[in-house]
């Protein structure tokens, strides 16, 4: 047995799920985390991230495809684009769509995409507003921003971030 391995787009080291791929990157929990781990990817041409959290999750996992094997889902974060006029944002779903129509994903951009540790909207919002992960550009969640759910199985669901909770949009592709 290879000390390091992918298979099913997890990571895998000395046998135990340690992370997981996505693109050119490897998600690690810290705990595996290693210069020989390192090492090795980097001869792969990929490259390791640490993910707090990650190998008790992956050990925990209780969202199960249908061959029986753990699913990662993932979460985006939309927030305006830039050169969107500043009357469209930040408003309540019911004032936007009365006065906007429907929400069109050419006016976001993403300014976070990685693993989410749950499907609780409410989770993400609070994560992302007091300890937002390294390297998020975004601002802290607010009004009018995107939540997107996915998983490369079953697709992706969008949720406004509304005045008091969530609105799930329908429709809406990423």
């Amino acid at each position: 047995m290879e000390a390091i391995y992918l298979e099913h787009g997890f990571l895998y080291y000395y046998g135990n799920r340690a992370g997981y791929q996505k693109g050119e990157l490897v998600y690690v929990d810290p705990i595996f985390y290693t210069s020989f781990l390192k090492e090795q990817l980097e001869k792969t041409g990929r490259y390791p991230k640490e993910q707090e959290g990650l190998y008790e999750r992956l050990l925990n996992c209780q969202v199960r495809s249908d061959d029986g094997k753990c699913r990662l889902e993932f979460c985006r974060i939309w927030q305006w684009r830039e050169e969107v006029l500043p009357e469209k944002k930040f408003l309540p779903f019911r004032v936007y769509t009365a006065k906007y129509g429907s929400i069109c994903l050419e006016d976001y951009q993403v300014v976070y995409d990685g693993y989410s540790e749950t499907e609780e909207l409410e989770v993400i919002f609070q994560k992302l507003n007091t300890r937002a992960p390294e390297g998020f550009p975004g601002h802290p969640l607010t009004i009018s921003d995107l939540i997107e759910l996915y998983d490369e199985k079953n697709g992706s669901s969008f949720f406004y971030v509304d005045e008091l909770g969530f609105q799930k949009l329908e429709g809406v592709k990423g």
